[in-house]
């Protein structure tokens, strides 16, 4: 059972203090209209052991009402530690990937024509997505007293341009 914080109830009864250390909660704020958004993120530990789960939300990525969503389940001996260090680093790396992709595609053509603008930015999505995955795969590998012959974490990721995922 997850926790769910909505704006409301949280005007009414404060942000809850939760002594649970499967939730994360966390406030994002917009700077141009100051809203604010509460945001939870659950994650219980099964039976096997361990908890080698992470999660992260990224309010305005890449766009303002831009989102990412991630999930990283960890699994083998180290799979704690990898599904840590890919949420902490994938995000910013998709993003890095499709920043440079904007640059290139600009340099070489110009600015996109309305008709086609929504196919290339999804292909530019899409290439960086896939471009940033392989690069964390080789990160991962190249990280130092971190042994991940039998470990990783499989990743799942939503991007949302406003009303498009």
């Amino acid at each position: 059972m997850g926790i769910c914080i909505s704006v409301a109830s949280s005007e009414i009864h404060g942000i809850p203090q939760v002594h649970d250390e499967n939730v994360m909660i966390f406030e994002a704020s917009k700077v141009q209209n100051e809203t604010k958004r509460l945001c939870s993120v659950y994650s219980k530990q099964g039976t096997k052991g361990l908890n080698q789960d992470a999660a992260s939300l990224h309010q305005d990525y890449g766009m303002e009402n831009g989102a990412f969503c991630g999930v990283y389940d960890g699994h083998g001996k180290n799979g704690h530690i990898v599904s840590k260090i890919v949420n902490n680093t994938l995000p910013s790396l998709i993003l890095s990937q499709k920043n440079a992709l904007e640059e290139i595609h600009t340099t070489k053509n110009g600015v996109d024509n309305k008709q086609n603008k929504f196919s290339n930015n999804y292909l530019r999505w899409k290439e960086a997505i896939l471009g940033a995955f392989n690069v964390m795969d080789e990160e991962v590998k190249k990280q130092e007293n971190l042994d991940c012959s039998c470990s990783g974490t499989t990743a799942v990721v939503v991007i949302r341009q406003v009303n498009k995922l």
